[in-house]
């Protein structure tokens, strides 16, 4: 994976991976854990976290002060991959925050290049899938995730272990 960036996203957007608040229809998917969003800690430590919203006939991302990045229709995705990853992040001066799983959408387009979302909410990735099928985008699916999940379901280190095994996924992230 390459290096994750946190600043400049419009013009990393093609090159490194970016964190982003993922909505659908009006639900909203920060990137939570128990504790406290992930985008509040990221913009308290002055780190980009970009928004995509995902609509009925194209996606639009956003950068951190809401400025349109981007407007993709469908037909300019070729392919999906899903993923994720165990992360571990420690934002300085904050204490190590506990390990935590970043779901990852690489988005393959027309013209050669790709763009990395990464978001902590495992409970965005049946929506991710739903939006990708209505639109006839081909699914990589390495983890199985669309075969293994569902707006309910739990991912613990036992099942990401089992999941992630023989994938580019089967890493963990250091994030500081």
């Amino acid at each position: 994976m390459k290096k994750i960036v946190f600043t400049d996203l419009a013009t990393n957007l093609y090159t490194a991976p970016i964190f982003t608040i993922l909505e659908f229809n009006g639900r909203t998917f920060y990137g939570t854990n128990r504790q406290l969003p992930l985008a509040i800690l990221f913009r308290k430590n002055s780190l980009a976290f970009a928004k995509t919203q995902f609509e009925a006939t194209h996606l639009k991302l956003f950068d951190d002060r809401d400025n349109l990045m981007l407007t993709l229709p469908p037909e300019q995705i070729t392919q999906a991959c899903l993923g994720m990853y165990l992360a571990k992040i420690t934002l300085r001066p904050l204490p190590q925050l506990t390990e935590r799983f970043i779901f990852s959408l690489i988005l393959k387009l027309t013209d050669d290049r790709q763009i990395q979302l990464l978001n902590g909410e495992t409970q965005a990735i049946p929506q991710v899938i739903s939006w990708l099928t209505d639109q006839n985008i081909k699914i990589d699916d390495p983890m199985r995730l669309a075969s293994k999940l569902d707006a309910s379901t739990t991912i613990d280190f036992r099942s990401f272990t089992v999941l992630s095994n023989g994938t580019e996924f089967a890493r963990t992230l250091e994030l500081s």
